[in-house]
Formats: structure tokens, C-alpha cells, sequence
């Protein structure tokens, strides 16, 4: 069994988004996944609820001006992500940009 961090960068990996819809989650496209996936997910729900309600969801794209986006990827500056240990903070909520762990 993977983390919750691991598995959503699996379904993202495999083109499939995780949403909230109430108290539920949407997965899109649902048939990408494996029977062991759709387990996970259920067992993993409540962690997986709060990492997309907490998380990082400002614009990761790179700007022409910034190359980095609005994201600081200088480990002398910036600190290391706990969760999935890449240095790339976000400038304008202090997130992880690459796992979406709130800063």
C-alpha cells in the first residue's frame, strides 16, 4: 500500500484527477483505475480529503519572466518539503508546488 501523497501522484501520473464534491470524491476518468486503487482511495479518503482542501492550488505553470513560476527551487533559500523532501515552495502560500503539502 502507498502513501496518499504517492497515490495521487500515480492517478495524476496516469491522467486521472481527484476532486471534492461534497463529502465525496470525484475521480476523473474512474475506469483508469485498478480494483487495489479504488481500495486505497477508499481507505485513504479522510487524508486524501484534507491534502486537496489544504493544499497548494496556485497557478504552477512558469511564467516567461519567472522560469520557476512564482515558486523558490534554491535550497540555500528555501526550504525542503517534508512530504515528498523537493524544494519547490511556493512563493505565494508557501506550499509544496510538486506534492501540494500546505506550507
Amino acid at each position: 500500500m502507498s502513501t496518499p501523497g504517492r497515490l495521487l501522484d500515480l492517478l495524476q501520473a496516469l491522467g486521472v484527477t481527484v476532486a471534492i464534491e461534497g463529502d465525496k470524491l470525484r475521480i476523473t476518468p474512474a475506469s483508469k483505475l485498478t480494483p487495489d486503487m479504488l481500495e486505497e482511495l477508499k481507505v485513504n479518503k479522510p487524508i486524501i480529503m484534507q491534502v486537496l482542501v489544504a493544499s497548494c492550488h496556485c497557478d504552477p505553470l512558469p511564467r516567461w519572466n519567472e522560469p520557476g513560476g512564482a515558486a523558490g527551487c534554491n535550497p540555500l533559500k528555501h526550504t525542503r518539503c517534508p512530504v515528498c523532501g523537493y524544494v519547490w515552495q511556493c512563493k505565494v502560500c508557501g506550499g509544496c508546488r510538486r506534492c501540494r503539502t500546505p506550507g
